[in-house]
């Protein structure tokens, strides 16, 4: 990334689970590859695109795991112009804590 654009962030839950980013005024590299597959044990594979029309966008969509639960973070070293996604297993919480 050559400046501070954070990008806009959702998931999708369901049977096909994602993370989405939105990278809006960017434009996509000739060097950047738009299907990297990972068959990680939380991502699937990572898919690069533009997204809509009317005013474009950079999308990127990390494709997870089918059912796991996640929790997801999002790191942007402004001095570094990098954003990192940090993918882990969700914590599961008991429902009756021992004192």
């Amino acid at each position: 990334m050559e400046g501070f654009f954070p990008p806009e962030v959702f998931g999708l839950e369901g049977e096909n689970p994602r993370v989405v980013c939105d990278f809006l005024n960017t434009r996509l590299g000739n060097a950047v590859h738009r299907l990297l597959e990972a068959n990680g044990n939380f991502i699937q594979r990572v898919r690069v695109g533009i997204h809509g029309s009317a005013s474009p966008k950079i999308r990127v969509v990390l494709d997870l795991v089918p059912k796991q639960r996640f929790d997801i973070q999002q790191v942007f070293a402004e001095k570094d112009n990098q954003f990192t996604i940090i993918v882990r297993p969700a914590q599961v919480r008991s429902e009756n804590p021992r004192p």
